[in-house]
């Protein structure tokens, strides 16, 4: 992943977006996700077209069209690992008190959760770009 200063510099995945209050809705399309590792450039086709990871902890899948409610967050300077993950857990509650707000219906399962980081560990904390993505009720 390219940076400037912390800055990704790389594209996300395609999707388009809704702004609320507080928040975004977006529409993702299909795409190949490498588990804890990245999420491979949108053009780069399907889990077929990808090499094996060499990590054996590393998962290629595949993910259907998903409509995601987000919301981006900063990450504390000071606290470590612990400070990070309260971070992300006030702004999940942040997100679902706005989508309930506006009636929006998120999934209830924590495993429809994404916490989402996109910096290297360099970056400047004020520079980070972190979000956290819940899956919309079917």
């Amino acid at each position: 992943m390219a940076s400037f200063l912390g800055i990704v510099l790389e594209e996300t995945p395609k999707h388009t977006s809704v702004f609320k209050d507080g928040y975004e809705l977006r529409k993702y399309d299909a795409q190949v996700r490498a588990e804890h590792t990245f999420v491979p450039r949108p053009d780069d086709g399907s889990v077929k077209d990808l090499p094996v990871p060499d990590d054996p902890s590393v998962t290629l899948r595949q993910v259907p069209e998903q409509l995601m409610a987000v919301h981006r967050f900063g990450t504390p300077l000071f606290g470590g690992h612990e400070a990070r993950w309260t971070a992300a857990k006030e702004a999940e509650a942040s997100l679902r008190l706005a989508c309930a707000r506006d009636g929006v219906e998120l999934e209830q399962d924590p495993r429809e959760t994404v916490v989402a980081t996109y910096n290297p560990p360099w970056t400047p904390w004020f520079l980070r770009t972190n979000e956290v993505m819940v899956r919309l009720a079917e």
